[in-house]
């Protein structure tokens, strides 16, 4: 989606202070995320008729299939002495939708979790009726189990899933492994010029052409075609506007940036200029296209990075960072691919798993894993919830406003759902690309 660049305003208003401030310590103090929203966990195929256990927010749940083929959730502890359904076979009484605990026998309905027998005392039992276990919405769509975490009311899981992946077209492919570290840590891993350092020997990127480092583009909050949330931005831009500067010269930028009186640094290793210069001047820049609308990095609520044209090119690129407890997260990626007839759609998934598989999903996004785990290490030795220097540095400014964003707009919790919000007082007003309720006279809110 070609947007507009604003004005720098985004940092004179909230980077540096001086405009006005909502406190952000929702987000700070949101260690095990945010639960007024669907998360995806499972593929679909993962659960059957035997008990299959995960723990979400400090939560014990246990999923089975009733006998309708539904996927249930139930707290997974016996409200009897705490047991783990999970450790037991499952449903003993055979056709009947329950999930018995292994220690008593206690028997929870998997529809509702309310007891409805204790086998070792018979069917004369006083404790069914009496008993009953949270039960957790599901959702399966796209051939992913998705688990609602709230305590009120579940909104439709349409509106937590991004527009695109839901379209009859889309081929999803999904990958949720669990990792070391705070979810927060990766969800700010996106920007801060990680990519220039930690991706530059990454396979994939011996097909980039180098470009030469530079401050950021501002971030911007921006209502997407898939979704509201924060436009990251740095990395497309810099692509386009090289693909300008080839366009109107017909050179090439340069690869390297000189660092007055320290000398001049290469991005990439003199092999690769010198091997593959001749295939990227025929390629020209690698392209960052538009993809269903979209064509630029984005951070959106509850914890989801949507990158566009990876791992391959036009394909689009999910990621959320389920929370499972202070230091723990599900990273449940999620490629959407598109074919208009079975040749190109059996070529798509083939590029899939040859390519765009093993050197993206893998091998480039788990480059990030280190230093996740980095963060959660610094953090819990100095117990903060914050960097200190980051403020300093202009391509953190993503994390400032990403932090505000979530503190402002996290569903049931943020300052936009508490009363005597007033949207046009909104530190994120000067960075906002097109919200239309952000305009509405009443302090309506999103």
């Amino acid at each position: 989606m070609a947007t507009k660049t604003p004005e720098r305003t985004g940092r004179k208003n909230l980077v540096d202070g001086s405009g006005p401030q909502y406190d952000q310590r929702l987000y700070n103090e949101a260690v095990l995320g945010f639960k007024n929203y669907w998360y995806p966990i499972f593929s679909s195929r993962s659960v059957g008729k035997k008990p299959v256990p995960i723990t979400i927010m400090k939560e014990p749940i246990v999923l089975m299939r009733n006998t309708a083929g539904e996927v249930k959730a139930l707290a997974d502890e016996c409200a009897h002495r705490g047991t783990l359904l999970s450790v037991g076979e499952g449903c003993m009484i055979k056709g009947s939708d329950t999930i018995t605990c292994p220690y008593h026998g206690w028997t929870y309905s998997l529809n509702d979790g309310m007891c409805v027998a204790v086998l070792p005392e018979g069917p004369d039992s006083e404790v069914p009726g009496k008993i009953r276990l949270r039960s957790y919405p599901i959702a399966e769509r796209k051939g992913i189990i998705w688990i609602w975490m709230g305590k009120g009311a579940a909104v439709p899981v349409e509106d937590d899933i991004p527009d695109l992946m839901l379209d009859d077209d889309t081929i999803v492919k999904f990958r949720p492994t669990v990792q070391y570290g705070n979810w927060r840590w990766h969800s700010e891993n996106v920007a801060a010029g990680h990519a220039q350092m930690i991706h530059k020997d990454s396979m994939r990127m011996w097909f980039f052409r180098a470009l030469p480092m530079r401050l950021p583009r501002p971030p911007r909050v921006m209502q997407a075609v898939d979704g509201l949330g924060v436009d990251v931005g740095a990395i497309p831009a810099r692509r386009a506007s090289s693909q300008k500067v080839l366009k109107q010269s017909g050179k090439l930028p340069p690869q390297h940036t000189d660092f007055p009186g320290l000398g001049r640094l290469h991005v990439q290793s003199r092999w690769r200029r010198i091997l593959l210069a001749p295939w990227l001047r025929k390629m020209g820049v690698s392209p960052f296209d538009d993809v269903r609308g979209t064509d630029s990095m984005m951070m959106m609520l509850p914890g989801i990075f949507r990158v566009p044209n990876h791992p391959s090119a036009r394909n689009i690129y999910y990621e959320w960072y389920v929370p499972l407890d202070e230091d723990h997260y599900l990273y449940s990626q999620v490629t959407c691919l598109w074919a208009s007839n079975p040749i190109q759609r059996a070529w798509r998934n083939l590029w899939y798993y040859v390519w765009g598989k093993p050197t993206g999903v893998i091998w480039f996004n788990n480059q990030d894993l280190k230093f996740t785990r980095q963060t959660t290490l610094f953090t819990q030795r100095h117990g903060t919830t914050s960097y200190p220097m980051a403020k300093l540095s202009r391509n953190d400014d993503f994390h400032t406003v990403w932090r505000q964003f979530a503190s402002e707009f996290a569903r049931g919790e943020g300052h936009a759902f508490q009363d005597g919000y007033d949207p046009k007082d909104s530190p994120l007003i000067g960075m906002v690309d097109s919200l239309p309720w952000l305009k509405e006279n009443d302090g309506g809110k999103p």
